[in-house]
């Protein structure tokens, strides 16, 4: 039985792994904090910045920056 040595993929895919696993964690404890702050303390913050908007401008901008964002990362993905 042959024993190859680790190469440049390996090390880069179990960093993309302990990222992942990092980001798992966050989001963890981000769900937690919510529903600690929801179940003993009775609240959870409304999303301030959508209920500031008022003009159709600034909804029809969101929607444009929103949608930039949805097609770089789209071509970004698919080549």
């Amino acid at each position: 039985m042959e024993i190859f040595q680790p190469f440049m993929g390996y090390y880069f895919f179990n960093a993309l792994l302990l990222v992942l696993q990092a980001l798992h964690i966050f989001w963890a404890w981000l769900i937690l904090r919510m529903v600690y702050k929801f179940l003993f303390l009775g609240k959870v913050g409304a999303n301030t910045y959508l209920l500031k908007i008022k003009t159709s401008s600034e909804v029809i901008y969101l929607q444009y920056v929103c949608s930039r964002v949805i097609l770089f990362f789209s071509l970004l993905v698919h080549g």
